[in-house]
């Protein structure tokens, strides 16, 4: 009877071990699926926001070179490169203005919500549901303009990262063009303002962005080193105390985009010239500071026999001007082009035999430019316009002397000017950003 009892006890404690273990497997299973569950839950999280921000820079890039061209204009034409003011009061629409021209009035309306309607966009949320923020530019807001918006205008935004690198220095030559904002989850700020995401606060910054490091998200200002600073930021004891997630514009990327959109343009108005005149008009000289500036142009004419060089804006004497509308006429109202000093980043090449008035022979052997990098290695063209880019390093256009120099426009073959051969490159690259059109 004694060794039944033992036995059955023996077998009591086994099972009751077993059941232990497969308890502990259970809930260490459990707890494993649940953690690797909330692990799949964040990286699905992170990819939204991350697809959401490149979909806004993406549309935000679009709208600058789908700008409509066409309406007339005094002062202030719109231009490829305009970007919307933000959305102050979350109605998806971008506000009318967002600051005078010199940026020293509304500095608060250039942050605010993405204007996903104005955009063309549906109602974009990141990871958490959140509605993203949007900061703009003074330089190329598109109300008031500041004028001129060509290559050689910088944005004006700081950003800086959590050990202090700065990505985009505004108070020198890499300013942010735009940033593009993701909140994150709410979360105490640094001063000590919990984020209280209420319908009440809604348009509050302070309770969707964070602060860290001395530097607010929910304040910034144009060409100050007060900007934004990338997330994710943790303290010493590991806790995230800015979750903020940034994608910005740089300039780099607008006239990526706007580059291609200008110089078809130019092309589209010298192809009128020769489609009512039958040839082509010589260029200006390249030296010539008359073809400088935003202002009408009394000068800048074409010059006889000259085969390279910058757009005229004036003629020879008995050539035919420019059509009254043409964009590469001399007057700057009601032109957008000569408004943002465009014509200074534009070099003009044509074939001699394309400028004779009495028997101009565009076709086969009576072109002569070449294309070097285009897709068939383009030879006998009739003319070839070149887009000068942002300045590269050792580059500089700060005066009219330096402005007369063909080295500090463009690179490579397309600096040995006079010899009708010319390089285009695709991608552009950090030594080599000019664009090229030909034609045929």
């Amino acid at each position: 009877m004694k060794n039944n009892i033992c036995h059955n006890q023996h077998q009591q404690k086994g099972l009751t071990l077993i059941i232990l273990v497969l308890i502990l497997i259970i809930v260490g299973s459990a707890t494993y699926i649940a953690q690797l569950s909330a692990n799949d839950i964040q990286a699905m999280r992170t990819e939204k926001t991350t697809k959401a921000l490149m979909e806004a820079k993406k549309a935000l890039l679009g709208y600058a070179v789908a700008i409509d061209l066409q309406g007339a204009c005094t002062t202030s034409c719109a231009r490829p490169g305009d970007l919307p003011c933000p959305d102050i009061d979350n109605d998806g629409e971008a506000e009318t203005a967002c600051g005078n021209a010199a940026g020293t009035t509304n500095q608060v309306n250039r942050l605010g919500r993405l204007p996903w309607k104005t955009l063309g966009l549906g109602d974009l949320r990141d990871g958490n549901g959140e509605r993203l923020w949007y900061a703009v530019s003074n330089n190329f807001k598109n109300n008031a303009k500041a004028l001129p918006l060509n290559n050689d205008t910088l944005g004006t935004i700081n950003i800086t990262d959590f050990g202090g690198a700065v990505s985009a220095n505004a108070t020198g030559t890499t300013g942010a063009v735009a940033v593009i904002i993701s909140p994150g989850e709410l979360l105490t700020r640094q001063d000590g303002t919990q984020q209280l995401r209420s319908t009440a606060n809604e348009n509050v910054a302070i309770h969707y962005l964070d602060n860290a490091l001395g530097e607010d998200n929910a304040d910034f200002f144009d060409s100050t080193t007060n900007g934004f600073i990338k997330g994710i930021i943790r303290n010493v004891t590991g806790d995230i105390i800015l979750n903020d997630q940034m994608m910005p514009i740089s300039t780099q990327d607008m006239f990526a985009a706007i580059d291609a959109k200008v110089l078809k343009e130019v092309k589209a108005a010298i192809d009128e010239y020769f489609s009512l005149n039958s040839y082509y008009p010589y260029p200006a000289s390249f030296i010539d500071v008359g073809c400088l500036g935003t202002s009408s142009l009394l000068t800048c004419s074409s010059i006889l026999l000259n085969y390279e060089g910058r757009i005229p804006a004036t003629m020879l004497l008995l050539t035919p001007a420019w059509q009254p509308t043409s964009i590469l006429r001399a007057e700057s109202n009601n032109n957008w082009f000569q408004q943002n000093g465009w014509r200074e980043h534009v070099y003009y090449a044509v074939s001699p035999a394309c400028t004779s008035i009495l028997a101009p022979n565009c076709t086969g052997a009576g072109a002569s430019l070449t294309l070097k990098g285009a897709i068939e290695n383009a030879t006998n063209k009739d003319i070839i316009l070149l887009m000068s880019g942002p300045t590269l390093t050792g580059q500089s256009r700060s005066n009219n002397a330096q402005k007369t120099l063909i080295s500090n426009y463009y690179e490579s073959e397309n600096v040995s000017n006079l010899n009708g051969i010319f390089q285009r490159e695709i991608p552009l690259t950090t030594t080599f950003n000019d664009s090229a059109e030909s034609a045929p």
